[in-house]
């Protein structure tokens, strides 16, 4: 993945989470506080994990996560609908993100 297509990602995520942004060079936090706060990356492969568990996985009824046999991280989310939706990816932070692209794109249709 390339960086514009990791930063695209990243983006459409934060506006999942509730961020707004303000500008181009900070995103401003959800309500009720709207406090500038620093940008989360979703896709960082060190960080990115406990930020997906902190904006993104509360959004949803269930979670689940793990790795197959293959050594691939697999996740799965279930929406508000009961829907379920899930990826792979050789890091788990990505799976998650994945996973949410999903149901984010599938809300869309």
């Amino acid at each position: 993945m390339t960086d514009k297509e990791r930063k695209k990602l990243n983006d459409k995520l934060l506006e999942f989470a509730g961020f707004r942004k303000d500008g181009e060079f900070r995103v401003v936090g959800p309500a009720p506080s709207h406090k500038v706060i620093p940008t989360p990356d979703f896709t960082d492969p060190e960080l990115g994990i406990a930020h997906c568990f902190k904006w993104l996985v509360p959004k949803f009824r269930y979670y689940g996560i793990g790795t197959n046999s293959n050594g691939k991280h697999g996740a799965i989310v279930q929406a508000e609908n009961y829907r379920y939706f899930n990826a792979q990816s050789d890091m788990p932070n990505m799976a998650i993100c994945l996973a949410v692209i999903e149901a984010i794109d599938a809300k869309a249709d």
